[in-house]
C-alpha cells in the first residue's frame, strides 16, 4: 500500500517518514542554519501534526509539497514561498479542525 493511501499504521508511518524527509530536505537546501535549526526545534510540533493522520491528509500534503518542489525546480523563489505558506496554512487548518473535533 502506498504511504499516501489508507488509514493503517503502515500508511501513517510511510507518510510521516516522507513528510519529515521533505521538510528536512527543504531546510537543508535553504543553506540557512537558522531555518534548519528552527525546524529541528519545531520537530515535536510537526510530529504532533503527523499524529493526526487521517485518510486523504497525506494526499493533500503531497500535493502541497509538489507545488513547493515544482516552484523550487523552476527556480522561482516567490512561488516557492507562496506554495510553502499555503502548505503551512492548510496544515494549520487541518490540525485546528482536529482539535475542535
Amino acid at each position: 500500500m502506498s504511504p499516501l493511501h489508507g488509514d493503517t499504521y503502515e500508511a501513517y508511518r510511510g507518510f510521516a517518514e516522507l513528510d519529515a524527509l521533505f521538510h528536512n530536505a527543504i531546510a537543508e537546501a535553504s543553506r540557512s542554519p537558522l531555518i534548519a535549526d528552527t525546524l529541528r526545534r519545531f520537530r515535536a510540533h510537526t510530529h504532533g501534526y503527523r499524529l493526526y493522520f487521517r485518510h486523504k491528509i497525506a494526499s493533500h500534503a503531497a500535493d502541497e509539497h509538489r507545488a513547493v518542489l515544482d516552484a523550487i525546480c523552476r527556480d522561482d523563489p516567490e512561488a516557492a514561498a507562496s506554495a510553502m505558506t499555503a502548505h503551512l496554512e492548510a496544515s494549520r487548518s487541518r490540525l485546528m479542525s482536529a482539535y475542535k473535533a
